[in-house]
């Protein structure tokens, strides 16, 4: 088990991963004014719960405190969005160079297993599964840089990611060109080639970065 998957963390709380799942998945949409007393019976939680649940998703930038309004899902703004791409970009492609000369054949295999179940999730139109395998795909690449804080940093960047892929419902050519450059990468760290795999992972990031600003801003 790697480090990132390990305990040590902040405590338990199943009101924070229930709310971070709904923010997410934009079940709970961006703007949306969250009360206390109403998502504690809704989930069947105390409100001691939920409330320090708050507390950890606004540390996250997930929830803002509006005056007179309270807590609220934080809003999506473009010039968040495009930091977020730049230092995915700058972080996912070194972690893809790396990736390229450390990671093990078991671990190629297993990104390549993320890639194929992706590619059929694609098919079927499963957003969600599609969501949580890139962010696998991912995770799996920063973490053959043997890199405990990069592997950090890029679930986070992940998270954060997912939000705007539901928001920006990318058409399933999208989904089925994100998949074919994945699939470019994984091609590349089986060649043992890290200019190719950095040159493939910019090239997917830029992709993604105008596929968000296309279907968000229009």
């Amino acid at each position: 088990m790697d480090r990132a998957t390990q305990g040590g963390g902040p405590e338990a709380n199943p009101a924070y991963d229930a709310l971070k799942q709904l923010i997410l998945s934009c079940k709970l949409r961006p703007g949306e004014r969250l009360i206390e007393a109403e998502i504690a019976k809704t989930l069947g939680m105390t409100r001691g719960l939920i409330h320090r649940a708050f507390d950890r998703l606004m540390i996250e930038e997930l929830v803002d405190v509006v005056p007179r309004r309270g807590v609220i899902v934080r809003p999506v703004v473009i010039a968040d969005l495009l930091q977020m791409v730049e230092v995915r970009r700058i972080n996912e492609v070194y972690s893809a160079r790396v990736a390229a000369s450390l990671a093990t054949l078991e671990q190629i295999d297993h990104i390549n297993s993320v890639v194929r179940a992706a590619s059929c999730a694609v098919e079927t139109r499963d957003i969600e599964t599609i969501i949580k395998l890139d962010a696998e795909f991912h995770r799996s690449l920063a973490n053959c840089s043997k890199n405990y804080e990069l592997g950090v940093i890029v679930s986070r960047l992940n998270e954060r990611s997912s939000r705007f892929w539901f928001i920006s419902s990318a058409t399933q050519e999208h989904h089925r060109k994100f998949q074919s450059q994945h699939a470019g990468i994984v091609e590349a760290l089986k060649a043992r080639h890290p200019d190719n795999a950095e040159r493939a992972m910019a090239e997917h990031i830029d992709s993604f970065r105008e596929s968000l600003v296309r279907q968000i801003c229009g």
